[in-house]
């Protein structure tokens, strides 16, 4: 019958979720974070780098207002 599935399909469901929630937690204790950053584009790693440099974290993006106006020579 139909319901013969039914406890497979709760172990590879819990088999497959189990390292997600790992690993979210993992990130948290370690980074503050519950994700982790993508940083094999090129792009990504510049703009992860601009964060913490602006802000003192990779993980709190800051606006426009926090960038420093630059110095006016005359």
């Amino acid at each position: 019958m139909w319901y013969n599935i039914i406890p497979s399909f709760a172990a590879v469901t819990a088999f497959m979720g189990i390292p997600a929630i790992f690993i979210a937690g993992i990130n948290k204790l370690a980074y503050g974070n519950l994700y982790q950053r993508d940083l094999n584009c090129g792009l990504d790693r510049h703009m992860v780098m601009r964060d913490e440099r602006l802000s003192g974290s990779a993980f709190k993006t800051l606006g426009l207002e926090n960038i420093p106006d630059e110095e006016q020579s005359e």
